[in-house]
């Protein structure tokens, strides 16, 4: 084993844990909870529609729904910021920006788009999920499972259904697929995203349920070389939904789901 490629995968091990343990990453999401057509009451009262954590202000605001617009209004004794400005009058949302996010006592939540629904993402660096997470459980790093495939992109851009966290179904578009071999049998996966910014892939294998998560690990790849896609899967990871049960993760389509084991990259613990 190549000592430069194992310090390598160490390393990017050590930056994907920092990720996963930064006050705002998928640790400390804490809530998801969609919205109404009309006034949603954001705050830590047990009749909000947004219910944000108990050291938070019974009520912080509203987000409203209306025909033509999404937007923010502070409740007048609470400390809002938007984008890091103080929130002095209401305030247009963008579903999807995590940028775009709203803060009171160090808690961000931020509106997304779920289907044709309007959902809000909750993140507290104060969360027990964060507090008590114990770190990330790998396979050792393994050059077996370091390999080299091939871009072979579709003749036409193509949509698939994947299923996602929430029991629903999404559509993505789907470039191609990445042609690999394994003990001398080629497999291929569909992958998301362009040549120029490297591929997105979810996919499953024989390992989920006993040694990885159930449904299934994510893989990204840098961008392809010539058609050469680097697809190391000692850099596979669970997806959100595996720390957290306010995720909305996509699992694998049935196409990317591998008739034999991997064991490299991230492992699962109930526990």
């Amino acid at each position: 084993m190549s000592d430069d490629w194992e310090k390598s995968i160490l390393a990017w091990r050590e930056k994907f844990e920092r990720a996963r343990r930064n006050p705002y990453g998928w640790l400390s999401l804490v809530g998801l909870d969609f919205l109404e057509p009309g006034d949603n009451i954001v705050g830590s009262s047990k009749s909000s529609r947004v219910r944000l954590p108990n050291h938070c202000l019974p009520e912080v605001g509203v987000i409203s729904i209306t025909d033509e617009a999404l937007f923010f209004t502070a409740a007048p004794a609470a400390n809002v910021r938007f984008k890091n400005e103080p929130v002095l009058d209401s305030v247009g949302l963008t579903p999807d920006d995590e940028d775009a996010f709203l803060e009171a006592d160090q808690v961000r939540f931020h509106v997304m788009r779920r289907g044709d629904k309007y959902c809000v993402r909750i993140k507290d660096p104060a969360a027990e999920s964060r507090r008590t997470f114990k770190g990330t459980e790998w396979f050792d790093p393994d050059q077996k499972w370091n390999l080299e495939g091939r871009f072979v992109p579709a003749e036409a851009p193509r949509s698939i259904e994947i299923p996602n966290a929430l029991g629903g179904i999404d559509r993505v578009m789907i470039p191609g697929v990445v042609a690999f071999s394994v003990e001398g049998k080629t497999h291929s996966l569909a992958v998301q995203g362009t040549e120029d910014n490297g591929f997105f892939i979810v996919f499953g294998d024989d390992t989920n349920g006993e040694e990885t998560y159930p449904p299934g690990r994510f893989i990204t790849t840098p961008p392809p070389k010539q058609r050469r896609v680097l697809l190391d899967f000692n850099r596979a990871h669970n997806p959100p939904c595996a720390l957290t049960p306010f995720a909305t993760c996509p699992y694998p389509p049935i196409e990317n789901r591998l008739g034999f084991a991997i064991p490299a990259g991230e492992r699962f613990s109930r526990d």
